[in-house]
């Protein structure tokens, strides 16, 4: 769980500073606005206009989300972390830019339903369909996922703890078990080594003419 929480931050870390850096053609078609001081607040307006409008940020979200691969059982948790953080993005954005047209867009969820194992697709679907006759939205979605999440945590713990307290129960036995035996029937290792030539017993030394 440490390392989720570490690979994520540093996920965080990378987008943040992908957000912070312009794009090489964004640079340069601005760059001019920002040689004398003075046209600082024209860049800022300049830049709202052509990249800050929320249908482009929703937009970029929605596709950010779309291209979201699968995920598969076995690595649930980390992936399962990786999409509330993406889910909550989204939805925070929406909120913010009081764009409310993406966040209950019902192919987004669907979307995102199908990309997660099929046990917590049949969750999801049980939640979706107690909601009716409301569709289900992406704020619905994140807040089931968010549920989802610390059942998970909350499991992985427990489990940590019984495993714990199992071992500390149980005393620590001798695994020795004794010299290995190969052999346990000794007279069949005498007449293996009898000798071919006289038919002498070399356990008694004596030789036949």
């Amino acid at each position: 769980m440490v390392e989720d929480l570490k690979r994520q931050l540093a996920r965080e870390q990378e987008d943040i500073k992908r957000k912070m850096d312009f794009e090489e053609n964004i640079r340069r078609r601005v760059a001019h606005l920002f040689v004398p001081p003075s046209t600082y607040d024209l860049a800022l307006v300049e830049l709202e206009r052509r990249y800050g409008s929320a249908e482009v940020v929703m937009q970029a979200n929605v596709q950010h989300l779309a291209a979201m691969q699968p995920i598969k059982s076995g690595d649930c948790q980390a992936h399962l972390f990786e999409m509330a953080a993406m889910v909550r993005d989204a939805v925070t954005s929406a909120q913010s830019l009081n764009f409310q047209q993406e966040i209950t867009h019902s192919t987004v969820v669907l979307q995102l339903a199908t990309k997660l194992p099929l046990d917590l697709q049949r969750e999801w679907g049980r939640t979706a369909y107690s909601l009716r006759p409301k569709t289900a939205t992406l704020a619905d979605f994140d807040k089931w996922i968010d549920e989802v999440i610390g059942a998970e945590k909350s499991r992985g713990a427990n489990f940590l703890i019984q495993n714990n307290n199992s071992s500390l129960a149980q005393p620590r036995q001798n695994q020795y078990n004794g010299p290995t035996t190969l052999y346990t029937n000794t007279e069949e290792v005498r007449k293996g080594n009898v000798c071919q030539k006289c038919r002498a017993d070399p356990d008694t030394g004596l030789k036949r003419v």
